[in-house]
């Protein structure tokens, strides 16, 4: 049986490289937010913004870990070529959606950081449509396996 060679483009390595540092960074915010911020940071936040943080629903702290674990497991499969990637990075969206209903919709986050505020989530969601989607082309073409 002959085996066909798939050729992987030279950017896609780059993309996980790049999207791996951003969900690790998406990992320390989680870990600085959950574990590091001091009772004594939260006297010298804002009252708006402080009320924000301590009335975060339970629900809403799991979403934002399924969300940055599941980027970071998906990148790290991509980096690996592997199709995990597609359920880590559709699990990751799912916990973003989650969390940034609860952002835009729920919370007052938007009147506390104002118009501003509205950038990095954005961002975020780009972000993580544009990995799955890359994860589902590579599938496609036979990049991961």
């Amino acid at each position: 049986m002959i085996r066909k060679t798939i050729q992987v483009p030279g950017w896609f390595r780059w993309v996980a490289i790049v999207a791996l540092v951003w969900n690790l960074l998406g990992v320390a915010a989680w870990f600085y937010q959950a574990f590091l911020i001091t009772p004594a940071m939260l006297v010298d936040m804002p009252e708006a913004q402080r009320a924000l943080i301590e009335n975060q629903p339970t629900w809403v702290e799991w979403a934002h870990a399924i969300a940055v674990f599941g980027g970071f497991l998906g990148s790290f499969f991509l980096v690996i070529r592997s199709s995990l990637a597609v359920p880590a990075f559709t699990l990751s969206l799912a916990g973003i959606a989650v969390q940034m209903f609860h952002v835009f919709v729920m919370s007052k986050a938007l009147e506390v950081y104002g118009t501003a505020g509205v950038v990095m989530p954005v961002l975020i969601i780009v972000i993580a449509i544009y990995l799955l989607m890359v994860a589902g082309q590579a599938r496609h073409q036979g990049w991961i396996n």
